[in-house]
C-alpha cells in the first residue's frame, strides 16, 4: 500500500497573480488638422505669393523710375501735340509787373500745360508781397489766365530811421520810392503798423477830423498821439471809449470856440479834463485872442 506525501506550496506561489494588462494599440498618425479646408488654404497661399511677387515687381519698377519715365514721355507727347503754355494773361496788376506774376505762377520747371499744378501756382502768386488774392485758370490747349487782386497802400510806418509802406492790415509792401505815397497818414512808433485798423476805426467816428490828421504816434504801445496838418497835437487816453469821447469833445469845442493857432497841444489823458499848451505866453495869447480856455 502506497502512501502519498503532501509537499507544502510557498506563500508566493499560493497567491494567484492577475494577468498583465496590455497597452491599447497606438492610433496611426493623422497629420495636422487645419481650421479651413485644404483647398482653401492652398488658394490663400497662392494669393499671398502672388501679392509678394507683385510688391517685388512694383518695387523694382519704382527703383528703375519706370513710372516717372512713362509720365515724362506722356508729357513730352502732349507738348508735341500742342498742349504747351504759349499764352499767359495777367489781369488786376497796378504796381506789380505782370512778368513777375507770370514767373511766379509758371515756376514749375516744365512748359507742359497739363503738368501745371493750379493750386501750387496760385499759392506762389499769393506769396508775392503786393498780392492780396489771386486765381489761376487753365485754358486748353495753350493758355493760362491769372487774375490778381493787389493790396492797397494805407499808411507809412516809421520806426527810427526806417520807413515802410503798409496796407490796412499792417502788411508790409516793398517800394523804392515813397514820393507817390506822401499823402498817406504817417504812423510812428514800435507796433504802430499792427494798430492801423484800430486807429482807422477810431478816426472813422470823426471823419472831418480824420482828414486833418497828418501823423499818429503809438506811445508806449498803449495809446495814440495825433498830429494835425496844422502841427497841433491831440494826446488821447489809453482806453478806446475814452479816446473816442476825447475826439468828440475836441470837435465839439472847436465848433463852439475855434482854437485857431493859439494852442499846440490838447491833452485828454486825465479823466474829465483837457489840458492845453499855448504857442505863446498866456498874457500874449489872452491879449491877441481875448479868450481863455
Amino acid at each position: 500500500m502506497s502512501t502519498a506525501i503532501a509537499i507544502p506550496r510557498t506563500r508566493a506561489a499560493a497567491q494567484k497573480r492577475p494577468p498583465a494588462r496590455r497597452a491599447p494599440p497606438k492610433a496611426p498618425p493623422q497629420g495636422i488638422r487645419l481650421p479651413v479646408a485644404p483647398a482653401t488654404a492652398r488658394r490663400a497661399l497662392l494669393w499671398a505669393l502672388a501679392a509678394l511677387l507683385l510688391a517685388l515687381l512694383i518695387g523694382a519698377l519704382l527703383a528703375m523710375r519706370v513710372p516717372q519715365r512713362i509720365s515724362d514721355w506722356a508729357l513730352t507727347q502732349s507738348v508735341r501735340a500742342g498742349f504747351e503754355v504759349a499764352n499767359v494773361r495777367v489781369t488786376g496788376t497796378r504796381t506789380l509787373a505782370p512778368a513777375a506774376v507770370e514767373a511766379a505762377a509758371l515756376d514749375s520747371g516744365t512748359s507742359a500745360i497739363l503738368a501745371l499744378d493750379l493750386d501750387a501756382a496760385r499759392a506762389r502768386v499769393r506769396a508775392l508781397p503786393w498780392v492780396a488774392d489771386a486765381s489761376v485758370a487753365r485754358r486748353l490747349p495753350d493758355a493760362i489766365e491769372i487774375a490778381v487782386t493787389e493790396r492797397t497802400p494805407a499808411a507809412l510806418w516809421r520806426l527810427g530811421e526806417r520807413t515802410q509802406l503798409i496796407d490796412a492790415t499792417g502788411h508790409h509792401l516793398p517800394v523804392r520810392d515813397f514820393a507817390p505815397y506822401a499823402r498817406l497818414p504817417l504812423l510812428i512808433g514800435p507796433g504802430a503798423d499792427a494798430q492801423l485798423a484800430s486807429l482807422n476805426a477810431l478816426l472813422s467816428t470823426q471823419p472831418a477830423l480824420a482828414a486833418r490828421v497828418d501823423a499818429a504816434t503809438w506811445v508806449g504801445e498803449r495809446r495814440w498821439d495825433l498830429t494835425l496838418k496844422s502841427h497841433q497835437a491831440i494826446m488821447l487816453p489809453e482806453d478806446y471809449a475814452r479816446a473816442q469821447a476825447a475826439l468828440a469833445q475836441f470837435v465839439r469845442l472847436e465848433k463852439t470856440q475855434p482854437f485857431g493857432g493859439a494852442f499846440v497841444r490838447f491833452d485828454f489823458r486825465l479823466p474829465g479834463q483837457m489840458v492845453l499848451r499855448l504857442t505863446q505866453p498866456p498874457a500874449a495869447a489872452a491879449k491877441s485872442k481875448g479868450t481863455a480856455i
